[in-house]
């Protein structure tokens, strides 16, 4: 691999995979330059819209490469769970700064069905510090009276996959935007990576472990424990209440949950559902886009991991 290729960029979703990518995947892949994720926020996402010059931000992507094909994967550059969708500005600004700095970027956008991207979604909220139940965790974008102030708060329109792949779509072109599907990578990861590989011009390098699940949901008791614990911890969410901060309080819980959800009686089977009121709104919510998404995934494959159509 050389220079000569074509960066890849691997956006996201949150909630795909995406830490076994950076962890395990990318930093393996001979003749390829895998960024870290704190150098592309330092360079991406966190300089404002004064800030922010891409002429100095490819010169530090190009001498550190060295020669080598450019490997970022950061989920935060399609948005982050905990800053919602605002009015896609967020969204908008750093898809524009890919464009500028890696123009023949090759583009890795990764879907999961929205039903268990949701759940995961709130598992990773109570994970952060939240203590909402997911029922307001979901309903946060009406949380306030002003519009602006529900910006950066969860909102359902961020897993409308068919919006944000058109974005992109329309800036670096239909060969270059890349949409893989999570379930077909997360019930055959072997395949998958074959495949994956292939069609990004990648030689496939020897992975020890291919398990995939580095950040599992949690099971119900430990939901339950960790929700009513982060009451006690200020922690890293600000849409939550707390009574005080307790030092050391997250860490205690985050290791007695991990005890917890390896006793088989809590595995994934024992993990939260949605409740059928909720569950019909996500699927009306969704169909419109799924649909609109077809233009890009046969409907049979979406079909087959059961997304709202």
């Amino acid at each position: 691999m050389s220079s000569t290729l074509p960066p890849i960029i691997h956006i996201g979703f949150p909630k795909t995979a995406t830490k076994w990518f950076q962890t395990q995947f990318y930093p393996n892949i001979e003749g390829g330059q895998y960024f870290h994720r704190d150098f592309v926020r330092k360079l991406l996402i966190q300089p404002d819209i004064w800030e922010f010059n891409e002429g100095f931000v490819k010169k530090e992507f190009s001498e550190t490469s060295q020669n080598n094909r450019i490997l970022i994967c950061e989920e935060l550059l399609v948005g982050g769970l905990d800053i919602g969708f605002g009015i896609g500005e967020f969204i908008k600004e750093v898809a524009e700064r890919i464009k500028k700095t890696f123009p023949e970027g090759e583009i890795v956008i990764f879907i999961r069905n929205q039903e268990q991207m949701i759940l995961s979604t709130y598992s990773q909220y109570i994970k952060a510090g939240g203590t909402f139940s997911l029922n307001t965790y979901v309903n946060s974008q009406t949380r306030f009276k002003a519009f602006f102030k529900n910006h950066h708060l969860f909102n359902l329109k961020f897993f409308e996959y068919d919006r944000i792949i058109e974005l992109y779509v329309s800036l670096f072109g239909r060969d270059k935007v890349h949409i893989f599907l999570y379930e077909e990578f997360a019930i055959n990861p072997e395949q998958f990576i074959d495949n994956y590989c292939t069609e990004m011009g990648i030689e496939k390098n020897s992975i020890s472990n291919m398990s995939m699940v580095m950040n599992p949901r949690l099971s119900n008791i430990s939901l339950f424990i960790f929700r009513l614990l982060n009451h006690f911890t200020r922690k890293n969410t600000a849409y939550k209440k707390y009574y005080f901060n307790l030092n050391k309080i997250y860490f205690y819980t985050l290791s007695l949950t991990r005890i917890i959800d390896q006793i088989k009686i809590t595995k994934r089977k024992k993990q939260q559902k949605l409740p059928p009121p909720l569950k019909n709104r996500i699927q009306d919510y969704y169909k419109a886009s799924n649909n609109r998404l077809t233009k890009y995934i046969s409907i049979n494959r979406l079909k087959q991991f059961k997304y709202p159509l």
